[in-house]
């Protein structure tokens, strides 16, 4: 039987996930290391179009009497929830599902923003994806500088592709806060959220970074591995600290990108945003302390 031996695992380190083994975990992460982002984008795909695909497949296999209309809502209620899907079924939307690509629809409105000269960058859990441990999404998360002289213009471009709302446009830039899309063919959400004035927020669009992630020269702006963590570090305390899935991607950022990190500014931030505990504790569990 073959039997794996990793040597010199750091101090600290802990699996990503309690049923596994700490070698291959070790392991798993050189791995990591060594993907392009390119490879990276694939398995992101792969992953949330086999999620999406097998609980459209629940759904005709458990309901085979429902209409097309029927099965779109019980589809995005299970991914999206309930408000989303009452939304969406005032659309009468008769053509089949398309099962979605994240990337694919991150690059369509990154389009659309750059044509506006509106500058955006791609987070959340396709930036942790993409620079740490990959894994299915469940929407894309995106930071935008909106201005309100560009919401007619916007909306012109997006009618008909996605279902979007003026007023709520409006909200997000006056409060900085954040606005919703869902694209009608794959009923797959985009969250926009305003650029904020705060120190912190500028220095991530500043330090955004283009990657390419499709072999035919298509690119996205990211934030950068440092920025991915400090928001997910952010994001993890004001969910009470219980969110695994939040934890699991900033070890994974940090367990793949190691020497590549710029500590310095990672302890800064915390320090400024108080996550300095948060982070001596990722740094630790993933070796790096």
């Amino acid at each position: 039987m073959f039997k794996l031996t990793v040597k010199n695992i750091p101090q600290g380190y802990v699996s990503q996930a309690k049923d596994t083994n700490i070698d291959l975990d070790f392991w798993q992460f050189q791995r990591w290391k060594e993907m392009s982002i390119i490879k990276k984008v694939q398995l992101i795909i792969g992953a949330t179009q086999g999620c999406r695909k097998l609980s459209l497949m629940g759904i005709k296999n458990q309901y085979s009497n429902l209409n097309l209309q029927e099965q779109r809502y019980l589809y995005i209620k299970r991914i999206l929830g309930e408000e989303y899907a009452k939304i969406i079924n005032n659309y009468d939307l008769k053509t089949e599902i398309m099962i979605g690509n994240p990337i694919e629809l991150a690059l369509l409105i990154a389009k659309i923003l750059e044509s506006l000269e509106i500058p955006y960058f791609i987070g959340g859990s396709v930036a942790s994806s993409l620079w740490g441990e990959s894994r299915a999404t469940l929407d894309i998360d995106l930071v935008a500088d909106f201005k309100i002289a560009k919401i007619n213009e916007f909306i012109n471009q997006v009618q008909g592709l996605f279902y979007v709302r003026e007023s709520g446009i409006k909200e997000a830039i006056i409060n900085q806060t954040s606005f919703n899309l869902i694209h009608f063919d794959t009923n797959e959400k985009i969250d926009i959220f305003i650029l904020k004035n705060n120190p912190l927020s500028q220095q991530e669009m500043k330090r955004r970074t283009l990657q390419k992630v499709e072999e035919n020269e298509k690119y996205l702006y990211l934030a950068t591995p440092e920025d991915t963590i400090i928001k997910k570090l952010i994001w993890y305390r004001e969910g009470n600290q219980i969110s695994d899935r939040q934890w699991r991607d900033i070890l994974g950022v940090l367990k793949t990108q190691t020497s590549q990190l710029d500590f310095n500014y990672l302890h800064y931030w915390s320090k400024e945003e108080n996550l300095s505990n948060l982070l001596n504790k990722a740094l630790e569990e993933s070796g790096l302390l």
